[in-house]
């Protein structure tokens, strides 16, 4: 069956200039590394979804996150969308339980899984190339099992996209590709200047950092290696729960937001140790639209209060209208400095489904000026689901979780 063609020309209207000779890049590593809004995930999905069409049948291409859920609110919308623009829906088969689409002239296929699935991983034969979104989430063997996934003859050059933020002059990512010659490897750095579809706030935001804190205006703005001094919180401890953590009672942290993303988070305390669950992640919700989604959300979930920006008088009573039991977070001269303190004393546990709070905890840190002086106040940005933590720990009363346990099944 020939395969479907496309309009190149519109394919470079829809496109940023900087990616679009990489359409035909054929190594087998196409790294993708930039600063925010850069538009590498939406380049890595525009090539993606050109090579499944455009080419003969035979194509399988794999894209993966550490953990698979989070296709859901990103890949996946991207991909769906980006066909959309190309006026090409009608091409494809969506399986969207599967996160599998099938595209009807050639058969060709994408399938989205999580490295939280191996067996998944493991039983998809055949692949022809892979998109890691998000690579700085995967280790050095999650990378060389994919890397061994890729192997075979197949009708179509072989290729792993990687994109990322490069969030620590440390990581893996940094050594295998920057700091050593890998052969038939291209990269690519980018930032949000070559990205024209930027949204203008966005891209202010991105534009104070520079005032904010030095190395995440590194990071996210230029797309350069960080240096990150002055982290806040350890990292969390993402071992299994235990099922006695279930019988605390639960608190919430709301953190709003619009064009940024608002945050919801579920608290449990057991003595010095705070289990955190990321419940929302989502930007460009209304006020309405959040509410829908938390009282969605908090349906199956316990009864608990829900501590948000007290800033936000308006928006709580809205939601407090609406039957949710949320109340204006604790504040002070210094509640912000203080809420972290008391999120100090705690030993943080998160799961690995948290993916934003954990890349959140992961750069969240005290601001940095460009001499190196590391001020005593928190870097604003990147810090909803941290400040929405903060809120929680900080206004909920200790006393009302100090219930036994057993310490030995706890692992205290």
């Amino acid at each position: 069956m020939n395969p479907v063609t496309i309009d190149f020309s519109s394919l470079r209207t829809i496109s940023n200039e900087a990616y679009y000779p990489y359409f035909w890049n054929q190594h087998r590593y196409l790294v993708l590394c930039g600063g925010a809004g850069s538009g590498k995930s939406m380049f890595a999905g525009d090539k993606v979804l050109f090579r499944t069409i455009s080419e003969g049948p035979g194509q399988k291409i794999l894209v993966v996150r550490k953990i698979a859920r989070t296709h859901d609110l990103s890949t996946f919308p991207l991909l769906r969308g980006r066909l959309s623009e190309w006026n090409a829906m009608h091409l494809g088969d969506i399986n969207y339980s599967k996160r599998i689409m099938t595209f009807k002239p050639n058969r060709n296929e994408i399938l989205l899984a999580g490295l939280d699935d191996p067996e998944k991983i493991k039983s998809i034969y055949g692949i022809t190339s892979i998109w890691v979104e998000e690579a700085t989430e995967l280790t050095a063997e999650d990378f060389r099992q994919l890397n061994l996934r890729l192997r075979g003859l197949t009708p179509h050059y072989k290729q792993i996209i990687l994109s990322f933020n490069p969030i620590d002059v440390m990581h893996w990512l940094n050594s295998q590709f920057f700091k050593a010659q890998r052969d038939s490897t291209t990269i690519l750095v980018t930032t949000y200047e070559h990205n024209q579809f930027i949204d203008p706030e966005y891209k202010n935001e991105l534009e104070q950092l520079k005032h904010e804190d030095y190395q995440l205006w590194r990071i996210y703005a230029r797309g350069l290696w960080g240096v990150l001094k002055g982290l806040i919180y350890n990292a969390p401890d993402l071992s299994p729960w235990p099922d006695e953590i279930l019988d605390a009672t639960p608190f919430y942290g709301l953190d709003y937001g619009y064009n940024n993303p608002s945050a919801l988070v579920q608290c449990r305390m057991v003595q010095q140790h705070l289990y955190v669950r990321q419940l929302l992640y989502e930007a460009n919700l209304t006020n309405q639209q959040l509410i829908a989604r938390m009282k969605s959300i908090l349906k199956d979930e316990p009864t608990g209060p829900i501590y948000a920006d007290a800033a936000e008088p308006d928006r709580i009573e809205e939601a407090r209208r609406a039957g949710l039991l949320v109340r204006a977070a604790r504040k002070g001269k210094n509640s912000v400095k203080d809420g972290i303190d008391a999120v100090k004393t705690y030993r943080i546990h998160s799961l690995d489904t948290n993916t934003d709070f954990n890349n959140e905890i992961s750069t969240y840190k005290w601001r940095e000026m460009k001499n190196g002086q590391v001020l005593d106040e928190p870097a604003k940005f990147n810090d909803h689901g941290m400040d929405a933590m903060r809120m929680a720990v900080f206004s909920h009363p200790r006393r009302q979780n100090l219930k036994p346990f057993d310490r030995n099944a706890l692992g205290l």
